[in-house]
């Protein structure tokens, strides 16, 4: 027995040690599918990282600068370059936090300034310059690349402004890039080369290390000779031979002429040029967009180069195809003239950019007039001499165009609150503005801008942006039971009543910013049936009016209004709010909303529809019924502009195109308004009606409708009230010029008891139904 249980426990003792490998054969396999996911991990993200607009790789990681620093990789460097990359992949010494003021430089070569040390670029040259000027704590990062076009700034732009939250300023000098890739007869095709040479590099977002390994770095030497070899020219010289052009260049160069002589633009060239100006134009637009969008403020660079008028031999001999390469050697080298003038093209439209989107522009090309190469150690790459005076001349315009007061902020985007003028158990009402104080005291006009039928202030905060940097103060009211507004929602009813408490709110509390004689107003789709409703029901409130699709009708026409022809799904809130327009009293709420009743009330305002014919949720005919009826009553003042490509279709304007419908509006060179003089003259009172003169208020003022004759003379006022629905209570108040006499009022001829004015206006005893009001004083 006991043999047999020693046995027994040998064999348990084998089995344990057998029982033993197999777990760690197990966790050797479990070990080597875990390394084999990393390695597949590792791949995909690198391969990820050829696609631009990967989100983690936000900035091409410059890894080729750092092949500057491997002698074993590269024979013949002498010194290597001073790079410093902060954490997000700029070329920085810190943009992380803790500074005050923050400036972001977007650009190709240009900017990068890749041959210069860090302390001696473009970017660090600007920070120097403000700091002297305004003796803030300052840093700039430079967010340019070599290459790459005015797409990707603007993509870079998108990505990397809202990680960098202190940047206060962008700085673009786009160009070269562009103009280069269509003299190469690229076109505007960004290719998958393109996007592997700009975004090979760190495979983890955030290492601060190198993060590259051998064979990387030689893909990134083959990728960039691949394009042309520009960024390895200068690796075998010296700091000091790469700044003034070394000679080992110029033998290039003098290689060059000797293989292709210089040549004029070829046809094929010309005939592309609109093409890629217009590409050209709409980057440079989207990235006006992209810094718009994060209240950042956009300074804008034409790019430089060395030719001048008078280019002498020794600038000649620093000539080199800079970006072109090896490739235009022999197919697409130009002689100086004709790239001068090519050039010149891309700096026009980026002149024309920033006269749109009203920026700041530094014209470096004409202050950096090269003749002698100067400034620049190639064609347009700046040395230090260049970069310096660059630096100079741009921070100039950055400190007087960003206004970095020590004790002001420029840009401002700010809730207030308010209430009702004539609900005072509403509640408070909200809305946000957006202004700027670098306008040297002078105050600016008002743009109410107005969300949508469901919308909120948010919605169209972007548009705010834009319209503040178009030179408004710019009021986005939430409107009643939306955003941060109380109360309920009422479609084109006494909700336009919160719109102009809005803007005395604004008048009383920014009285020194404003200009509360110069108001205009615009907004979109239930926003533009707002702005109707507005323009109606207080027509001597607005300088103009922008309605873009908007809703003049919501239902009270049985054919062609909004409610019966395209509401679709919002019929249901239509029907909680309004009341069906099939009964009479729907069908009486719905009236008092039709500002087409009273399209002919406002004779002072400039007064532009935009719709387009092919819209389905707000029909054209809506813009349409409204210009009509204001050319029946004998307006001049209303312009539709219905568009057949979808340009004003029903979808919020993008910022360019905003400014377009400012630009033909005429927003510019207003009139100033001048007070109604005495005289006669008809209104349709839908709900309730407010001019200089009067103000009337039918029932709930979301009830009824009514004409309302009114003749001033010198006497007196004369009034003649008509109703269109069902009669009901109406007040009546009228403004008066003397505060010190008592009035005599007589309704349908019954002498009322003297009336006093109460803060200049003498109110009227409630009355019901049609009535003949007159009113002296005495």
């Amino acid at each position: 027995m006991r043999k047999s249980s020693s046995t027994s426990s040998s064999d348990r003792d084998e089995g344990t040690q057998q029982s033993s490998k197999i777990n760690r054969w197990q966790v050797g396999r479990i070990f080597l599918f875990g390394a084999s996911l990393l390695l597949v991990g590792e791949a995909y993200a690198r391969l990820a990282s050829w696609y631009w607009d990967d989100p983690r790789y936000v900035h091409q990681p410059l890894t080729f600068h750092r092949i500057h620093q491997s002698k074993e990789e590269y024979s013949g460097i002498k010194e290597a370059i001073d790079v410093r990359i902060d954490h997000m992949g700029l070329r920085s010494t810190d943009h992380s936090t803790g500074r005050d003021v923050e400036v972001l430089t977007l650009g190709s070569s240009t900017v990068f300034c890749g041959r210069l040390d860090q302390d001696d670029t473009f970017s660090e040259q600007i920070a120097a310059q403000l700091r002297r000027k305004i003796s803030r704590n300052i840093v700039t990062g430079s967010a340019a690349a070599p290459g790459l076009l005015a797409w990707h700034h603007a993509r870079h732009a998108k990505q990397l402004l809202p990680r960098l939250k202190s940047v206060r300023c962008v700085v673009a000098m786009p160009g070269v890039a562009d103009m280069n890739r269509w003299l190469r007869g690229s076109g505007t095709e960004v290719t998958e080369s393109m996007k592997r040479h700009l975004y090979w590099g760190r495979l983890w977002p955030g290492d601060p290390g190198p993060g590259t390994s051998l064979r990387a770095t030689r893909r990134i030497r083959d990728l960039v000779r691949q394009e042309g070899g520009s960024l390895l020219v200068s690796l075998g010289v010296r700091k000091e031979q790469v700044s003034n052009g070394s000679p080992g260049q110029r033998d290039r160069l003098r290689g060059f002429r000797q293989a292709a002589p210089p040549v004029p633009l070829p046809e094929d060239r010309r005939d592309a040029l609109p093409e890629a100006l217009q590409f050209y134009q709409d980057c440079l637009r989207s990235l006006c967009e992209a810094c718009l969008g994060q209240d950042v403020e956009l300074v804008l660079v034409t790019q430089p180069i060395l030719y001048g008028p008078h280019l002498t031999e020794a600038g000649r001999s620093l000539w080199w195809s800079g970006n072109l390469g090896e490739k235009s050697a022999t197919t697409r080298y130009v002689d100086e003239p004709t790239y001068a003038w090519c050039l010149e093209q891309f700096n026009r439209i980026t002149e024309e950019v920033s006269r749109e989107f009203r920026l700041p522009l530094v014209d470096l090309a004409r202050t950096m007039q090269d003749e002698e190469g100067k400034f620049f150690h190639d064609t347009v790459h700046f040395n230090e001499r260049g970069a310096e005076l660059a630096g100079e001349v741009v921070g100039d315009e950055v400190a007087a165009s960003v206004c970095f007061d020590p004790l002001l902020s420029d840009l401002f985007a700010e809730p207030i609150l308010y209430r009702s003028s004539i609900d005072p158990e509403l509640g408070q009402l909200s809305a946000k503005v957006y202004y700027r104080r670098s306008f040297q005291g002078q105050p600016k006009p008002i743009l109410v801008c107005l969300h949508g039928f469901s919308g909120n202030a948010a919605d169209v905060s972007d548009i705010a942006r834009a319209a503040r940097a178009d030179g408004y103060f710019v009021v986005v009211p939430d409107l009643r039971g939306r955003g941060e507004s109380d109360g309920s929602p009422d479609y084109g009813g006494i909700e336009t009543q919160d719109i102009r408490d809005a803007v005395t709110a604004v008048v009383e509390g920014y009285g020194d910013l404003v200009r509360s004689d110069r108001v205009v107003i615009e907004g979109f789709s239930g926003g533009g049936g707002n702005v109707l409703s507005a323009l109606t029901k207080f027509p001597d409130s607005w300088s103009a009016g922008l309605s873009f699709f908007g809703i003049s009708d919501y239902g009270f026409h049985q054919d062609w209004g909004w409610y019966q022809a395209s509401a679709g799904h919002r019929r249901q809130a239509l029907l909680s709010v309004i009341g069906d327009p099939r009964t009479e009293e729907g069908r009486e709420a719905y009236g008092s909303r039709a500002s087409v009743l009273g399209a002919g009330n406002n004779h002072r305002a400039r007064i532009h529809l935009f719709t387009d014919v092919g819209d389905t949720v707000c029909l054209s005919e809506q813009s349409e019924r409204f210009a009509w009826a204001a050319r029946d009553a004998g307006l001049n003042n209303v312009f539709l502009h219905k568009s057949t490509d979808g340009r004003w279709g029903h979808r919020i304007p993008r910022w360019h195109e905003l400014f377009a419908a400012h630009r033909l509006a005429g927003l510019e060179s207003l009139p100033s308004p001048t007070p109604s003089a005495a005289g006669s003259r008809t209104y349709t009172v839908v709900g309730f009606c407010e001019t200089d003169g009067f103000r009337c208020w039918l029932g709930s003022g979301a009830d009824a409708r009514a004409t309302l004759s009114h003749v001033q003379g010198e006497d007196g006022h004369d009034f003649d009230l008509r109703f269109l629905s069902r009669e009901t209570k109406v007040r009546l108040s009228v403004v008066v010029s003397e505060e010190d006499v008592s009035y005599q009022v007589k309704i349908n001829g019954k002498l009322e008891n003297p009336v006093h004015p109460i803060d200049g206006r003498v109110h009227l005893p409630i009355f019901q139904g049609s009535a003949r009001i007159e009113i002296r004083s005495g």
